[in-house]
């Protein structure tokens, strides 16, 4: 049934799977491969140190390891480091799980980030979320079916109540479907565990909230790096990384203030460098512009629009803002948890499936 290499890679990739157990910290560069794989324990005592760094440790990583947030991250497995490039060479680069190249991985432990043409980042199909209130059963969602395909910058809208959110949260796997499935780069959340959904969330989601969320302790330049320290990049990559961004978003010279010596629209820019600078899949913005002035809320789209224009950022809004809807190239109309129409706005930036 099988090809003598087929099952060479497949037994390869199974061994590599058993040593993942023992939370092997991967990262081999291949060509244009890169197979990564890390482990962390995230918030075991809900706290993060001093923010002045009183205890000695001033950088956020050993801040944070101080804290007891994050393990330090042990060293490569060298049989790892042999076996996952071979069975990836015998399979042709391509996962034995089905995933198409370029695509996420979990189910063995590994992103591969390989040249690709234009992907789907996401397919909901016949997506359905019911909840109890007390003995009567309410349909959040029936029936939803939506492709979104990298690149686009789409807007989920409808009035309250008619199911954006709860789409927003289970496509970013923070809630589970009741029925139906949602697939990411290839990957069906659905199947994952809790701590192989949490790693797709942090590597390949990126969240904007309605209220900010940032960390009143860290600055800002700790506040938007800090799923690059838990990803584990080094320090100094960082701070490039954040810097510059910052300096593109408007935000440079305030890496080192704290949120409460920020403006509403400064915060929102922080929240946004945080979701875009780990160069996530897509990045879900829940009603990002709800508490700001209209002024401010259009400088925030026009800074996320670059973004999706320079940098190929792929982002789904929740809203019910006139403003939003005008910028994005696709709006899904939702009424009563139900895809009412979609609506193309810019044919240039149609790049999800038609809705009749």
């Amino acid at each position: 049934m099988y090809s003598k290499k087929t099952k060479i890679s497949i037994g390869l990739i199974f061994l590599t799977r058993v040593t993942a157990k023992l939370d092997i910290t991967i990262e081999i560069k291949i060509g244009w491969s890169t197979i990564k794989q890390r482990q962390f324990s995230l918030f075991p005592n809900g706290s993060i140190g001093n923010p002045e760094c009183k205890t000695g440790h001033k950088s956020l990583d050993s801040r944070l390891k101080h804290a007891g947030m994050m393990k330090t991250l042990p060293r490569p497995c060298l049989f790892n480091l042999f076996l996952l490039p071979l069975s990836f060479w015998l399979q042709g680069r391509v996962c034995f799980t089905g995933c198409s190249k370029g695509t996420l991985a979990p189910a063995c432990g590994a992103n591969v980030l390989m040249k690709e043409t234009r992907l789907t980042i996401v397919e909901v199909t016949n997506l359905t979320k019911n909840y109890l209130q007390g003995n009567i059963e309410v349909f959040a969602l029936r029936d939803v079916t939506l492709a979104i395909e990298q690149g686009e910058f789409m807007a989920i809208a409808g009035p309250s109540g008619s199911g954006k959110t709860t789409l927003l949260n289970l496509i970013g796997g923070l809630d589970l479907p009741t029925s139906g499935r949602i697939v990411i780069e290839g990957t069906d959340i659905g199947q994952l565990t809790l701590r192989e959904r949490s790693h797709v969330r942090r590597d390949r989601i990126g969240f904007i909230f309605q209220s900010f969320n940032l960390i009143p302790v860290l600055t800002a330049l700790e506040n938007a790096e800090f799923v690059l320290v838990l990803q584990g990049v080094p320090e100094p990559e960082r701070h490039r990384r954040v810097k510059a961004l910052f300096s593109e978003i408007g935000m440079g010279g305030l890496e080192h203030r704290f949120p409460n010596e920020l403006s509403g629209g400064q915060q929102q820019r922080v929240a946004i460098a945080r979701a875009i600078v780990a160069k996530p899949a897509i990045i879900l913005a829940d009603e990002p512009t709800a508490n700001l002035d209209s002024k401010t809320a259009m400088a925030l789209l026009e800074t996320m629009y670059k973004l999706n224009q320079t940098q190929g950022s792929t982002f789904v809004f929740s809203t019910h803002d006139p403003h939003v809807m005008g910028m994005a190239g696709r709006v899904v109309h939702l009424v009563d948890g139900q895809i009412a129409s979609i609506e193309i706005k810019h044919e240039g930036n149609r790049l999800g499936e038609q809705h009749p």
